[in-house]
C-alpha cells in the first residue's frame, strides 16, 4: 500500500520526469558537462574577486 502510494504521488511522476527530460535535453552532451562546470567556476570566481575587492586585505 505504501509502495503505491509513493508510486502514484507527486516526487515519483514529477520529479523523476523532468530531471530525466532535462538530462536528455541539456546533458546529453559531454561538452554541456564542461561547459556548465567552467560557468559555475567562472561565477565563483567573480565572486570572490567582487568580495576582495570590496574587502580589500591590508597589509600591516
Amino acid at each position: 500500500m505504501e509502495l503505491n502510494h509513493y508510486y502514484n504521488g507527486y516526487w515519483s511522476k514529477n520529479i523523476t520526469t523532468n530531471m530525466l527530460s532535462l538530462r536528455r535535453t541539456y546533458f546529453n552532451n559531454p561538452w554541456n558537462i564542461i561547459a556548465l562546470f567552467a560557468g559555475i567556476l567562472l561565477f565563483v570566481l567573480t565572486v570572490v574577486q567582487t568580495i576582495f575587492t570590496v574587502n580589500p586585505a591590508h597589509n600591516n
